[in-house]
């Protein structure tokens, strides 16, 4: 997802969402079942998603400090490809002014 609050997405720039995000970040990720199509996507998602990825794989995250983590989605089914990636880095910690 988007950084999100209150249903409304605070990202940290345009070019650079996930540097110092205004708001939390929920990474939801999840492969198990088995795809018989009776849950699909909806067609239009709310504003705050980011990306969907049909594919069975996992999720490598990696804490290097207290500032900064890196996502990494890779899929099964295409035998490892890396399917999504991103890094959340946040310098100042505490609550927003706006909150």
């Amino acid at each position: 997802m988007w950084p999100v609050y209150d249903r409304h997405v605070y990202n940290g720039s345009v070019g650079d969402p996930y540097t110092n995000p205004k708001a939390p970040v929920h990474f939801i990720t999840g492969s198990a079942g088995c795809q018989e199509d009776i849950d699909p996507f909806v067609p239009n998602p709310p504003p705050w998603s980011a990306v969907r990825i049909r594919d069975y794989g996992y999720t490598q995250m990696k804490v290097w400090n207290h500032s900064v983590i890196d996502f990494t989605q890779i899929s099964s089914d295409k035998g490892g490809v890396v399917v999504d990636k991103f890094t959340v880095v946040k310098e100042k910690h505490g609550p927003e002014a706006w909150l």
